[in-house]
């Protein structure tokens, strides 16, 4: 199963090299072992990075988080999940790992988030996810504070897969909007 799962998201690592709008793919997994494909999009004002998994025989889901650089901190505008059962697979903590990466690229000091609290399951749930994730809670807002390592001059960074995707993304913001 596992090998059938790589070669379909190799598959689709192939199908999205030559779009825009999925940049640097790259198949990693979660800390679970699942393989999933990892891309990235930059505009001008925020990056979306995208996550897609296998869910049944040839149908993928794609899992996004978007982020936005202002000053020193990297907010998480919005993490996506398409349905309950995508959570508690590592998806959102596979992002959030990309989401410091790319911050610690940037020298950003810290990744804010705020979420909602429609229900007390769903708040708790969010205050969970990120305190796992070590971030600090207050109230509807998550913090984490982000440690810059400048040994050689250069972040250090966890992830050489996701390296690529940073340094892609570096490059495509120096390319001119169509």
């Amino acid at each position: 199963m596992y090998k059938k799962n790589l070669e379909k998201l190799e598959h689709l690592k192939a199908a999205l090299e030559n779009n825009r709008y999925y940049q640097q793919p790259v198949i990693h997994h979660t800390a679970k072992k699942e393989p999933v494909l990892l891309s990235v999009f930059t505009s001008s004002h925020s990056t979306v990075f995208y996550l897609f998994t296998l869910t049944g025989k040839d149908y993928y889901q794609r899992h996004q988080m978007t982020v936005r650089i202002r000053g020193n901190t990297l907010y998480i505008i919005k993490m996506e999940f398409l349905n309950d059962d995508q959570y508690r697979k590592g998806y959102g903590c596979l992002l959030l790992e990309i989401a410091e990466e790319y911050a610690r690229e940037y020298e950003i000091k810290k990744i804010v988030s705020h979420f909602s609290s429609e229900d007390i399951h769903n708040y708790n749930r969010n205050v969970a996810f990120y305190k796992k994730n070590d971030f600090s809670v207050y109230g509807l807002e998550a913090v984490k504070k982000i440690k810059i390592h400048k040994g050689n001059g250069s972040a250090e960074v966890k992830n050489p897969a996701s390296v690529s995707m940073m340094e892609e993304s570096k490059e495509i913001k120096e390319v001119p909007a169509d």
